[in-house]
């Protein structure tokens, strides 16, 4: 009876273990600036900088949208980057302090954060950890434009999010998102939104 057991309980599939969700807030005041800096002198700043440019110009000049390393996505309501992280050498600090920079720019730029966390969730049968920095126009930015009854929306919401999955860097995704509500004006252009945060 006792070796039946045995092989019964053998037998049975291992379950994934289950991972509570776990969310810690961005302290973005208080952000280690001195590895920042240290950081920036080493170069993977402009390289990161480098491999989103290149996927524009490549977008621009051959129409193609996806390649093996990154995605560009653009619409009417909808525009951004995708760095398809396995395809490069880059650590995990390296997407952070990336992450954390182009926060801080977008927030020089008349925009307000209204989240900033650090998410791990299990996505049967992986574990992924979620890097999100959230920023809005903020109330003095959505005026009312002169000589209309419609506020300015620069342009429109917009999320810097980190992915690993199972310890690994797997997606850097940066997006606008504009309402297509009739109250705004449209979006200003994507292309100036770019230049002002790769610059």
């Amino acid at each position: 009876m006792l070796d039946f057991l045995k092989t019964f309980f053998s037998s049975q599939p291992k379950l994934p273990s289950k991972v509570p969700f776990l969310h810690e807030a961005i302290d973005v005041k208080n952000y280690a600036l001195s590895d920042l800096l240290l950081w920036q002198g080493q170069g993977n700043l402009e390289r990161l900088t480098i491999i989103v440019e290149r996927a524009f110009s490549d977008e621009l000049i051959t129409g193609k949208s996806i390649s093996a390393t990154t995605s560009i996505m653009k619409s009417s309501h909808a525009n951004g980057w995708i760095i398809h992280c396995g395809k490069y050498d880059f650590t995990d600090l390296d997407y952070k302090h990336f992450a954390y920079l182009l926060y801080k720019k977008v927030n020089g730029m008349g925009y307000t954060l209204n989240l900033a966390e650090i998410r791990s969730q299990e996505r049967t049968p992986n574990i992924e950890n979620i890097t999100k920095y959230y920023l809005k126009p903020s109330l003095r930015n959505r005026f009312i434009a002169e000589g209309t009854n419609l506020a300015n929306q620069l342009y429109g919401n917009i999320t810097i999010e980190y992915k690993m999955v199972n310890d690994r860097p797997f997606e850097f995704k940066f997006t606008a998102h504009a309402y297509q509500d009739s109250k705004y004006l449209p979006p200003l252009d994507f292309s100036d939104l770019i230049d002002k945060v790769l610059g």
